[in-house]
């Protein structure tokens, strides 16, 4: 999973710097392909890391029925917990750059914990 982190921590940097690139274009029809093209990869990427936490869990707790609603509860809790945030305090306080950044920051301190915890 921490290969996923990198991933979405890259993404989360790369999203900064191609909505940048976007401010000089004039043409509707090419922001519109990069808008649905950058939704596309964050919804793969944060849709792969619902089964992986779910063969964690099931690891865990043994029961499927379970493990499917502990991690659909962690899944919904940390939407809207990371909406908030986001909505709330990062962009309007940071500014849609640094709050990708910081998006990547998390990304990348969370993969460093599972790292450390593999390792123990």
């Amino acid at each position: 999973m921490i290969w996923l982190d990198v991933a979405i921590a890259l993404f989360a940097a790369a999203l900064m710097l191609g909505l940048g690139a976007l401010r000089g274009v004039e043409a509707d029809w090419v922001i519109q392909a990069t808008t649905y093209a950058l939704v596309a990869v964050a919804g793969v990427l944060g849709g792969m890391v619902f089964p992986l936490a779910s063969v964690l869990v099931i690891e865990a707790r043994g029961s499927t029925g379970r493990a499917a609603a502990a991690v659909d509860a962690a899944d919904n809790a940390g939407a809207c917990l990371g909406a908030f945030i986001t909505g709330v305090l990062l962009v309007p306080i940071l500014g849609v750059g640094d709050a990708c950044l910081a998006v990547a920051g998390v990304k990348v301190l969370s993969g460093c914990l599972l790292a450390a915890a593999r390792r123990s």
